[in-house]
């Protein structure tokens, strides 16, 4: 048997802030544990109002509680399930009794399904990656998506400043632009959260995520982007460098985009997601017609040219090989050779290892196109005495380590990567 234990570091439940979570086992005793950085917290200032403030240092990675109190709350949590005869969630308080002889004191509990059981649960959802994201800090960011036409699916990053993070109508209305819009809600933080029960008792999908930190250093892309990616980057309080290519520089630029998103439909994993990646592959495909003044009809007269003498794709042909071929004029019928098909099984096998192959000069050839769905995506070869390891990334090929053996036959990793 199992419990799952959330806890936060400092007196904030109802706010926002980064919480730690454990997994202990209590057959075995075992626990599994995550600390998350509490770098901020919700006070109150002088003037009564609440205003975030950063966590002292020694705070921010130390763990909110010890391993034996969890093992204490996954045994009473577990007691209490038992003698309920049903799954249980409880709330307990823990280091905050000064006279008594127990730091963990079960406060609350209620079922799960009246919790976070499966009522709630079927409702906690995963934004598509390619979700657009909308920071909501204030109601005026509210009105600003009511008013948008905002595709559903798009995300409400809930960043709410000072007394907003307590304010009941905040949050219920949050709760009507994201119902009327088909909106998912995001959180920091966790689903013990007040906001967090205040929005699923009215359905409203909500994501819990934690705080990431902030990046050490700036990121490189150089690369061709949608005209208002920039605008939305600064939006999220980042520093952009960025400028608008001349006419020499569009078409490569086109191009190498053309590539990136023709891989982005490759490892897409579902059908809206492939809708997404495609409706981005049709407008590079669209925006390097225009840069080299080709005209749509020139396009779709190309393609019926090349159907006509080619075919389409409507069959998916896989070609296997090509070889000579003898003709058997006793097995011609209607002008075709009949032939027997090879073992496909066979030849999927040989697909599957093809990305990675020795040439007969002793050099490697790997494969412009990554394997795909669950095929393997890391291969290794041998060149000239050298092991070669490879991994296919989701927009490049990543050499991971280069050995040799010595004169024992051991494999001695080569400097270098």
């Amino acid at each position: 048997m199992y419990a799952s234990i959330v806890t936060w570091g400092l007196n904030d439940g109802l706010g926002w802030c980064p919480h730690d979570s454990a997994f202990v086992n209590v057959t075995s005793s075992d626990v599994t544990r995550r600390v998350a950085a509490k770098t901020v917290l919700l006070d109150v200032n002088p003037d009564r109002k609440w205003k975030f403030r950063p966590t002292p240092t020694e705070w921010v990675w130390r763990s909110s509680i010890n391993e034996g109190q969890l093992r204490t709350l996954a045994e009473g949590s577990r007691r209490l399930a038992d003698l309920r005869n049903e799954p249980t969630v409880t709330m307990w308080l823990v280091n905050l009794l000064d006279y008594g002889d127990t730091d963990s004191l079960a406060w609350f509990c209620t079922s799960y399904e009246l919790g976070l059981g499966a009522g709630y649960q079927e409702l906690d959802v995963k934004p598509r990656r390619v979700s657009e994201r909308y920071n909501i800090s204030e109601y005026s960011d509210l009105e600003e998506v009511s008013r948008s036409d905002v595709e559903p699916g798009a995300v409400l990053c809930l960043r709410p400043r000072g007394g907003l993070v307590r304010d009941s109508s905040f949050i219920e209305r949050v709760g009507d632009v994201a119902l009327a819009k088909g909106l998912v809600v995001e959180i920091e933080g966790s689903p013990l959260a007040h906001p967090y029960y205040a929005l699923r008792r009215r359905e409203v999908p909500v994501n819990c995520v934690t705080a990431r930190k902030p990046k050490a250093s700036s990121s490189m892309h150089e690369k061709l982007v949608r005209d208002n990616v920039p605008a939305a980057i600064r939006s999220r309080g980042e520093n952009v460098v960025a400028y608008s290519a001349g006419s020499g520089e569009r078409e490569s630029l086109l191009r190498a985009k053309l590539v990136e998103e023709a891989l982005e439909v490759l490892g897409a994993i579902d059908s809206d997601e492939v809708l997404e990646e495609l409706a981005d592959l049709m407008e590079v495909v669209d925006g390097l017609r225009r840069a080299l003044g080709i005209e749509e009809a020139e396009i779709e007269a190309a393609m019926e040219r090349k159907r006509r003498r080619r075919g389409g794709f409507d069959e998916s042909v896989v070609l296997i090989k090509t070889s000579p071929f003898e003709f058997d004029l006793e097995g011609v019928e209607s002008g075709r050779q009949q032939v027997e098909l090879p073992d496909m099984g066979e030849y999927k096998r040989r697909i599957q290892r093809w990305q990675l192959r020795r040439l007969e000069n002793g050099g490697l050839l790997i494969s412009y196109v990554p394997p795909v769905g669950d095929e393997v995506r890391e291969f290794d070869t041998s060149v000239n005495g050298i092991r070669i390891r490879v991994r296919y990334r989701d927009k490049g090929i990543e050499i991971i380590s280069l050995e040799r053996s010595d004169t024992e036959g051991k494999q001695e990793r080569l400097p270098g990567l």
